[in-house]
């Protein structure tokens, strides 16, 4: 079965020893859930009167598969790392979202409304936390890919030494991780993209776009991204929650400008994600939040196509703007009236061919 040869690969990969172990899948998870109970700690308490999906619109058929290519998943309850001062690096300790947050609490809101798997990306910079995901991966079928993160440091002799800006360190990393076929590239953000051009060549990105990787980015200016599609074609270059959008109600004539000159790069793809987050205040109706984003969808759709577009939920930053059910919603109501081709393409269609990732989920569900 291809769910145990996952695991098998999962387990020659991860490096650190976190949540390791002989542990079946159903004993990891029972074990999971009960201690989210008893921390209380879990969404699941919070947010389950909305799971079955009340603001998602037109009920969705169920043929149809829905992939959110975009979710975070940490657990600032865990040790603190080997060389480490904190348990997790995000979100900081201050944040509402800093509690628990792990694959059942996912998807006791995400599978009613007929989600049925994740493509993880990995917000921190630690290394090891791409090992953690995987570890993850491994007893959650519901997550089919991870977008990892090499930007940051790993940790020898209990001393941070740099990744991104080792090269040859870099290279070894993404030899090692890309093994896992759960892993599917990286993300970067901020000046990474402009940093890495040299004589006019990206050495980092040429080495992902060779071992069949994939770029999620967030924070790169759209200049810098045209130029390095132009660079590296073959390297697919994923632009989450919608190039950053903010004041989604009235996109800016600049946003729209963006969004032009990123769609002319055939190998740069959309994210659909964060329109609740870019709207000014908290939405709790899909129907009316459609009603104010719909310019910026329709810029997006319009320039881009209805092959380069991928769902995502961003969830749980997405939480405090909008329930699952109405980020889901949005996208449904705005992409059902254009057809089953679109609606099949823009929900999980398009994230297989992109991300090509590894579909976890079979009848026999548990070891």
């Amino acid at each position: 079965m291809q769910g145990i040869g996952v695991r098998k690969t999962i387990r020659m990969v991860a490096s650190n020893g976190q949540g390791s172990g002989g542990l079946s899948r159903r004993d990891f998870i029972a074990g999971a859930v009960s201690m989210a109970v008893a921390s209380g700690s879990s969404f699941q308490e919070p947010f389950s009167a909305h799971a079955a999906g009340r603001d998602s619109g037109v009920a969705t058929p169920a043929a149809l598969t829905i992939i959110d290519t975009h979710t975070h998943f940490f657990d600032s309850a865990r040790a603190i790392p080997v060389g480490r001062d904190r348990p997790i690096p995000w979100p900081p300790q201050q944040s509402p979202l800093f509690k628990p947050t792990l694959p059942p609490d996912w998807e006791v809101l995400a599978k009613p409304l007929g989600m049925s798997g994740t493509v993880v990306v990995e917000a921190t910079s630690w290394l090891e936390d791409n090992d953690w995901i995987l570890v993850l991966a491994e007893r959650h079928r519901s997550i089919v890919g991870l977008i990892g993160n090499l930007s940051g440091t790993a940790v020898e002799q209990g001393a941070a030494v740099p990744v991104w800006n080792d090269m040859a360190r870099f290279k070894k990393e993404v030899r090692r991780l890309s093994r896992n076929p759960i892993f599917r590239g990286i993300r970067v953000g901020g000046s990474l993209v402009s940093g890495d051009l040299s004589g006019g060549r990206y050495p980092h990105f040429e080495l992902l776009a060779d071992a069949g990787m994939v770029i999620d980015v967030l924070g790169v200016n759209a200049a810098d991204l045209v130029a390095l599609a132009n660079v590296v074609p073959s390297l697919t270059i994923v632009v989450d929650h919608m190039f950053n959008i903010k004041g989604a109600a009235s996109p800016s004539a600049q946003w729209r400008s963006d969004i032009t000159a990123l769609a002319g790069a055939k190998n740069v793809v959309m994210k659909v994600s964060g329109l609740v987050e870019g709207l000014d205040t908290p939405q709790t109706d899909a129907a009316s939040a459609l009603a104010l984003c719909r310019h910026a969808l329709d810029h997006v759709y319009q320039t881009f196509g209805p092959d380069r577009l991928v769902f995502g939920t961003n969830w749980p930053v997405s939480q405090p703007q909008g329930e699952m059910s109405v980020v889901k919603g949005i996208a449904y109501r705005y992409f059902e009236p254009k057809g089953k081709e679109v609606l099949a393409k823009v929900f999980a269609g398009n994230a297989k061919r992109i991300y090509r990732y590894v579909d976890q989920l079979d009848s026999a569900g548990l070891e």
